[in-house]
């Protein structure tokens, strides 16, 4: 189901070019909640909605040295 997008989110996606799930994921993994909050111009607290809203799931790993992650799309 998709989610309701308000004006910001729109905007959002019209000032970078893609779709706000992209956006969400992409800015999330490269610069982490903060960074997107100041990149976007946009409180924490909204992208954090955004991401709930948009069902995306954040989850933090740690790594021991030599060791990886890998992440595969289900369908």
């Amino acid at each position: 189901m998709a989610m309701h997008k308000s004006r910001l989110m729109k905007e959002v996606e019209a000032r970078l070019g893609k779709p706000l799930e992209v956006l969400l994921v992409e800015g999330y993994n490269k610069h982490g909640l903060p960074g997107m909050a100041k990149e976007w111009g946009i409180a924490k607290a909204t992208i954090w909605y955004w991401l709930l809203a948009a069902g995306i799931h954040v989850q933090r790993t740690a790594l021991a040295p030599g060791q990886k992650i890998r992440i595969e799309k289900t369908s």
